[in-house]
Formats: structure tokens, C-alpha cells, sequence
């Protein structure tokens, strides 16, 4: 029997690819799964002190490097490298880029949602020190001065802050958390007060955010008021959590070190204007009672149900640690708003929904106010506060109307606001409000509210036994030239 010669066919593969397993290094990276970093030019090597990554793998270092030809020997810089841990040449000038002066040793490094980075300045004489490069590794001349901006803490102390955390709000605005270190002698500090300062995206102090753009927060242990932040995030609805640690015994030696300091790991929540929420902890600190000794939080993260996870060290046992706070459940309504566009009303509505409390009055946008209307039907919100004129066309499921016998009023002839009572058909159209028919409330009640007993018998005999006003058009109150002028300009 012959046999057939066999034929030699070739076929295309698919290209497969073999993950290494879990722990390991990764061998698609760098070389072997290690990537060096090249120095920047003239220098004779880079020390790392941070990095960030971008969404897509790639990522950002900066550091120091040694023996550059600038000043005193050394200059700091960013780097940028691909996924593959390939220097990326298309960032600053052949991957590197150069960071201003003013910056001393960048400690903290984030990539804000836009691409650009933004670094600190981990000594800066009386202020919090922020830095931002365009995404493509230039200085962010629409950024503070030079792409570098400064927040005053206490221009009249002597002293060193510090930044030690980003945070970035969907408008662009940057949330900083750190310390205030105080100077107590030419050379040595001490922290002070944990601070939270919040830039505008033109990196100017957000004048709406605390006094003057920054916020310090003491935290009392023991007598002692020294106090640090290592990290931030926000709620949905602007709310700021700072975590960090808090000295609870400081001992100064004779050469102005500090001895035996021993240190509680300690979380802080604001409200989206910087005041302490009351809502949280005690006062908004709360003090972690961890079985570790001398702890700190290092890390910070708000879960989507609002709860707080909180990790951190002990340095004395050398252990680690993580703590999650209870909170109460994020309002749908928060999440709600904070997909509308940033108004006064929305920041402020932001503030008072996690209480379960609203407004409604004619400063809320026509989606605003069509959330802060269904929540209030759905239970949601509890308690609404509401102008005269809104409070007579609310058809909502109300028990109970609270009233005060007075209200703001223009005075057209002084053209000035003033209080004045309500009428008589004021009090009947907003007391209507409760007990709707058709609504799960058909009972309903409303309350007068006064500051004396001799005063409840005027506003009974007012409001209740009380005849209504005449009715006197509003035309006739003016010429209609005057209406025609106003409906025109």
C-alpha cells in the first residue's frame, strides 16, 4: 500500500493571551513586571515620592531628582508612563516636566477627572500650596498664578501647612485636606488643626467655602488641640469627610522635639459650606476607639450607602486597622440633585436634605423644586419650608401646617421689605394645605405659632372668628401706565 505525502498547511492563531496569576508580577509591564524610571535629563537619578493613575493604566510620578543642574543641586518634576510602563514622550518634554519653583518636594499627587494633575507643596509658608499641569504636561496658566495657587490658613502665625489630599467636586473645584503646623521656634513645628481648604477651577479660594476658602478643625483630646488630616472624600451632596489622627498626649523636650506623642485616629465631616455637620459623631468629629496604640487613619472612602470606611496604622504594634461608621441612608433626593447644575439653592437644599428637611420657594430651578415636590409626597422629606405665596398652591399630603402670624412684604411706596402680618386669607389658604382630600392625610391641623399667651387670643380672634379682608385689585393700586412699563422693561 503507497502512502499519500502529507501536506504541510499554515493556519492563523487567534492571539491569546495568559494572565499571570493573582499576586505575581506582571510580566506585560515594565520589563519582567518592574519598570525603572529613567532620570530626567540632566540629572543623575529621580527619587519617587508619589503617583497617580489615570483611568486607563497610564500613570504619573514626581519626585526629586539628584544632581540636576538647577538649583541647589535638584529640581522636582513629573513623569508620565504608559500602561506598558513605557515612558510616555508626549507629556512635558520627552515624558518629564518640570515643576515651578514655589513647589517644595510634592508629596501628593491626583489626576483630576479632566486629564490635568495636580500636586501639593509639602512645605508652604502660611497657606495650602496646590499645583496643576494640563493633562498634556504644561504649566495650567489658567490656574492661580503660573498654575500654582496658595490659600492663606493664618497669616499671622508663623507656620508650615501642609496638603495631604485631593478631592475633585463634578464643577471642577478641588476639596484640600492637611494640617496647620504651627512654628514654635526658626526650626521646629508643630501640627495644630487639621484644615480643609476648597480652591475654584481657576484656582482661586471659593470664597463660598468656610472663611475665606478654608476651614480649620481643632480637635480637642485631653486638653489638647493638635490635630491632623490624611485624607478626603465627598458625599453626592457636596459633604466633605477629612480622616486623620489627633495627638492625646504631647510632650516638648528641652530641644523642642516631641516625646511620647501618643495619637487616636480621628474622622471629621462638613457640611458643603464648611461648617462641622452635627449630624455626624459628636459636633461632626468622631474619635476612633481602636485597641491599637498611637493610631492614625491613613485612608478614607464614603460607600455609596453614605457609610464611612476608614483605614489606618498603629506605629507602636505595628498593625493595621479598619473601621466603618455607620450614617444614616443617602437620600434619593441628594443623589437627585447632585446631577443638576450647581446653583446657590441646590448647595443649600444639599445641606438640609440628609435631615430629611427642604425649601420651596421661587429661588429653586423648575427641576429642583420638581424633586424637593416628589419627595416630599413619597416621604421622603419630612419637613418643608415654604414662602407665603408657594405655601397657598402646594397640593401635598400635609398633617400638620405650622404658620407665624407674620410675613416679609414690599412696601411700594418706601420700596423697602418689611414684616408685616399675614391676612386672614393667607392664614386660611396655607392652613388648606392640611388634610387634603384624595390624600393618604385626610386629618390635618394648623398651628399658630406666638410668644405669649396674651397674643393667642388676638390671632384666635383674628384668624378664626376674624371676617376676611376686602378684596381690592391690585390694578387699581397704580396707574396702568405703570403696568405697561413694568410688563415691557
Amino acid at each position: 500500500m503507497s502512502r499519500r505525502p502529507a501536506r504541510l498547511t499554515l493556519q492563523t492563531l487567534e492571539d491569546r493571551w495568559t494572565p499571570a496569576a493573582a499576586g505575581t508580577l506582571d510580566p506585560a509591564f515594565g520589563v519582567g513586571g518592574l519598570a525603572r524610571f529613567a532620570p530626567p535629563p540632566n540629572s543623575s537619578g529621580f527619587t519617587l515620592t508619589a503617583v497617580a493613575a489615570y483611568p486607563d493604566g497610564r500613570y504619573v510620578v514626581t519626585g526629586a531628582s539628584v544632581g540636576s543642574q538647577s538649583l541647589n543641586g535638584n529640581a522636582n518634576y513629573l513623569a508620565r508612563y504608559t500602561a506598558a510602563g513605557q515612558l510616555d514622550t508626549t507629556f512635558g518634554a520627552g515624558g518629564f516636566a518640570t515643576l515651578p519653583n514655589s513647589i517644595s518636594i510634592p508629596t501628593t499627587l491626583a489626576v483630576d477627572p479632566a486629564g490635568r494633575v495636580v500636586f501639593n507643596s509639602a512645605f508652604a509658608a502660611a497657606g495650602l500650596t496646590v499645583g496643576r499641569f494640563t493633562a498634556d504636561g504644561r504649566v495650567d496658566a489658567g490656574f492661580g498664578t503660573n498654575g500654582v495657587a496658595t490659600i492663606p490658613v493664618s497669616p499671622t502665625v508663623a507656620q508650615s501647612d501642609t496638603v495631604s489630599a485631593f478631592a475633585f467636586q463634578p464643577d471642577g473645584r478641588i476639596v484640600v485636606a492637611g494640617e496647620e503646623v504651627v512654628a514654635i521656634s526658626p526650626t521646629r513645628f508643630l501640627p495644630a488643626s487639621i484644615v480643609v481648604g476648597r480652591f475654584t477651577d481657576a484656582g482661586q479660594p471659593d470664597a463660598s467655602f468656610g472663611t475665606g476658602g478654608v476651614v480649620t478643625v481643632p480637635f480637642p483630646l485631653n486638653d489638647q488641640n493638635r490635630a491632623y488630616g490624611n485624607a478626603v472624600a465627598l458625599l453626592p451632596d457636596g459633604r466633605i469627610v477629612v480622616a486623620g489622627g489627633a495627638y492625646a498626649s504631647v510632650t516638648i523636650n528641652s530641644f523642642l522635639h516631641l516625646t511620647s506623642p501618643s495619637s487616636d485616629a480621628v474622622v471629621v465631616r462638613l457640611t458643603a459650606t464648611g461648617q462641622l455637620d452635627p449630624s455626624f459623631g459628636s459636633g461632626g468629629r468622631v474619635s476612633l476607639s481602636t485597641p491599637a496604640v498611637d493610631d492614625q487613619a491613613a485612608g478614607v472612602r464614603v460607600l455609596a450607602d453614605g457609610r464611612v470606611l476608614v483605614g489606618g496604622n498603629a506605629s507602636q504594634t505595628q498593625r493595621a486597622f479598619a473601621a466603618r461608621l455607620a450614617a444614616r441612608p443617602l437620600a434619593p433626593a441628594i443623589v437627585e440633585l447632585a446631577e443638576l447644575e450647581e446653583t446657590q439653592a441646590r448647595e443649600a437644599l444639599g445641606a438640609t436634605l440628609g435631615a430629611a428637611v427642604a425649601f420651596h420657594n421661587s429661588d429653586l430651578s423648575p427641576e429642583e423644586r420638581a424633586i424637593v415636590e416628589r419627595h416630599f409626597r413619597n416621604g421622603g422629606i419630612r419637613a418643608l419650608f415654604s414662602t407665603t405665596t408657594l405655601a397657598m398652591g402646594m397640593n401635598f399630603p400635609v398633617r400638620n401646617v405650622i404658620l407665624q402670624g407674620q410675613k416679609w412684604k414690599h412696601f411700594e411706596r418706601d420700596r423697602t421689605w418689611d414684616r408685616a402680618r399675614i391676612t386672614k386669607s393667607d392664614y386660611e389658604n396655607m392652613s388648606g394645605r392640611a388634610g387634603r382630600l384624595g390624600h393618604d392625610h385626610e386629618f390635618g391641623r394648623s398651628i399658630l405659632v406666638t410668644s405669649s399667651k396674651f397674643e393667642v387670643d388676638i390671632l384666635f380672634e383674628r384668624y378664626v372668628d376674624g371676617a376676611f379682608e376686602e378684596v381690592a385689585p391690585t390694578l387699581a393700586k397704580a396707574p396702568l401706565a405703570d403696568h405697561v412699563v413694568n410688563l415691557l422693561s
